[in-house]
Parts: structure tokens; sequence; C-alpha cells
């Protein structure tokens, strides 16, 4: 999986066109872009880091801003890894494609999710009530099949209303609209990392930073001026999906996560 460095929050780097973060670590770590793997990216407002593995080895590297249009790349190797992560590693870098290239690893490692924000996947209208009203929140109809809550169940961290849809008397979607306003992007960006940290990196990653973003550390004039729309998903083989999306484009900046259980039955844009 190629990762775009358009995708640093307040960090620009000098490079022409869009580089990976293969390509960036390449010249830093020796080892050829083509064999490089990318893991544990994490974005945050003016700060990047992610981990760069080649033939064994392990690099930790950084993107540090240096001026207005540039960014120090910096990669240090790791100490000898447990012999157990040399295993796995070698393993998953020994899987060729039939022209020899390196297999693409999965895009999510983990099991799809059967709950979110306190509310379970597949219940009926009444337990999602019980678990609405049962956390302190106000519970009420919101259009055919549809209700919601004034806040989630179970905190995810950040304040959010939620609208949860039913397929066949059963919750087959639910949408979190985070109430982020002008830190939309750094909710994003911390959103983004738990969903990584516990389902692996995203399946689709869309969009990408506007210049005047890149060339300022203000997150309140990124928004007003650069007005980015940003997402990334996650996808299961059943069809169960997780969407992240920040959208600066209207009147006000919003930031959605929504899970879908049944996308044959649910619009995931029109929720």
């Amino acid at each position: 999986m190629r990762t775009d460095v358009r995708w640093v929050f307040g960090v620009s780097v000098a490079l022409a066109g869009c580089a990976s973060l293969q390509a960036v670590s390449s010249g830093q770590i020796g080892c050829p872009e083509n064999e490089i793997e990318i893991t544990d990216d994490q974005m945050g407002w003016a700060t990047h880091t992610w981990t760069a593995h080649c033939h064994d080895r392990t690099y930790y590297c950084s993107a540090a801003k240096t001026g207005q249009d540039s960014a120090q790349i910096n990669c240090r190797e790791a100490a000898a890894p447990k012999a157990t992560e040399d295993t796995a590693r070698a393993s998953s870098e020994s899987a060729k494609t039939s022209d020899g290239a390196p297999a693409k690893k999965a895009a999510v490692d983990a099991s799809a999710p059967t709950t979110v924000a306190g509310f379970s996947l597949g219940s009926g209208p009444a337990e999602a009530e019980a678990a609405c009203t049962g956390a302190g929140q106000t519970w009420q109809a919101a259009g055919p099949d549809h209700f919601s809550c004034s806040a989630p169940a179970k905190s995810i961290g950040l304040d959010s209303t939620v609208l949860a849809r039913f397929c066949d008397t059963k919750l087959c979607a639910v949408k979190l609209r985070v109430l982020s306003g002008l830190h939309s992007l750094s909710a994003f960006s911390k959103l983004s990392s738990m969903l990584r940290g516990k389902y692996g990196e995203p399946s689709d990653r869309n969009g990408s930073l506007p210049g005047v973003c890149l060339h300022n550390d203000n997150e309140e004039d990124c928004l007003k001026t650069g007005r980015p729309k940003l997402s990334q998903s996650w996808k299961w083989p059943d069809g169960t999906r997780i969407d992240l999306r920040v959208n600066a484009q209207g009147d006000a900046p919003e930031l959605e996560l929504v899970y879908v259980q049944r996308p044959n039955r649910v619009d995931a844009d029109a929720l």
C-alpha cells in the first residue's frame, strides 16, 4: 500500500508530484522503493511519523517542518526486533505474486465491528433505545426507520450525536456526527489513528490537503481557506464497512463516522 505524503497535517514536504512514503523513505534507509513496507503511519496537526520495513530491518521515520515549503525527513534504524517479529515479517515479505512482486498486505487485519458507541449492530429498536436512554441520553424518531440519540451510549472521546438506521427492524447503520467545529482536522486525525490502531490501515483513502493547509500551521485558516474534503474507509468481506470523512466545503466543517453492516440496504453517503 502506497501512503501519500500529502496526508501530512501541517508539514510540507518539498517533493515534486505525489510522492509516497516509500519514495521518501528510500533515500533515507538505502532500500529500493518497491521493497519498502510502511506501517504505523501516524498523522497529527503539524506532525507525521511512520515506520519503514525493508529486508527484515525496521526504521522509525518522521517529517519535521523546516520552512514554509519544506520539511526534513529523518529515519533511524530500530534495535534488533524480537525473533517472533522477525519470523512474522519474513513470512509476510516472502509472499510473492506471480510476477515476483511482494504480495499486498490486507488492508484490514481485525474482524468486522459488531458494536459502535455503545450500540450493538443487528439489535432491535427497543434494545438500541435502552442503550441510549440508559446512558442518560434522549432517543427520538428521526424519519422512517431512523432514530436519533443525543449522544453516544458509550463515549468515543469526542462530543457527537448519533443517527441510527434500522433494516427489517435490525440496527444496520450508525452515523456519528462529531461536533468538532474548527478542530475537525485534529479530530479526524485522532479518529483515524484510533481506527487504524484497531482495524489496520484503511482500504481506501480519498482527498488530499490543499496547498494552503500544507503551508500553514493554523488549523482554522486551513478549514476556512483550503476547505479540505478527506475520507478513509475500512471494508470487510461480509460487506461491513466504516467510513470516516471530513468536509469543510459547506457553510461549516462536518466530521462524520459511519458504520454500516448491511451495505446492500444502506447508502452510507445518504444515511
